[in-house]
């Protein structure tokens, strides 16, 4: 249905062209973050970080990735004034709220917000809905966007495969048991579309 290329220079404009129906689904996420249950069979990333998306159900809180275990988990490596950041955070809304509206409430979405990022108007641009595939344009995420600080921040995730630690625009994936099972690589260019769909993949059951 056509692509969507993001090139991210630091005060790059995002242009989507891809044909993607934005919905007219307006849930918020009313699934608890914490499966008391959920046995993780993997350890997660650990991180503690304060959630500064206002539209999340852990909003104003300290979160941790353990408070999402039994649940898939797609984390973003964001930047309020990363504008292909921002993109990727609403594709990842647009997902969450498709996949909700199927049932599935075994989601969890997660972007850091990098240390560099850490006024109020990048906090704010980051837990915004920003481009027209994220529905209503405006509003704010309906999940988590953790602020990052010195301590924890994108090196806090690593790729098993590579020993990779995260960096801008790479997304990683952990299966309800915390097993990593994919990685979008950044590479400054995103492809929207492309992007869209490994996400999809990634979380498909």
């Amino acid at each position: 249905t056509g692509s969507s290329t993001t090139t991210d220079t630091g005060s790059s404009t995002t242009t989507d062209t891809g044909a993607v129906d934005t919905g007219t689904s307006g849930q918020a996420d009313t699934s608890q973050p914490m499966d008391a249950g959920a046995v993780l069979k993997y350890p997660l990333p650990v991180i503690k970080l304060l959630d500064v998306s206002p539209g999340s159900p852990t909003s104003g809180q300290m979160v941790t990735l353990d408070q999402f275990a039994g649940k898939y988990i797609a984390v973003l490596m964001g930047a309020g004034w990363c504008a292909s950041c921002n993109a990727q955070a609403d594709y990842m809304e647009k997902i969450r709220k498709d996949m909700l509206a199927q049932g599935r409430t075994d989601i969890a979405m997660v972007v850091i917000n990098t240390k560099s990022a850490g006024s109020k108007s990048n906090q704010t641009t980051m837990a915004t809905c920003s481009y027209s595939v994220c529905s209503p344009k405006g509003a704010p995420l309906g999940y988590a966007v953790l602020q990052g600080t010195s301590t924890y921040d994108w090196h806090s995730f690593q790729d098993p495969k590579t020993g990779a630690k995260g960096k801008k625009n790479d997304c990683f994936i952990y299966a309800p048991d915390g097993a990593f099972i994919f990685k979008h690589v950044g590479k400054g260019t995103v492809n929207l579309t492309a992007f869209n769909k490994e996400v999809r993949a990634a979380l498909a059951k």
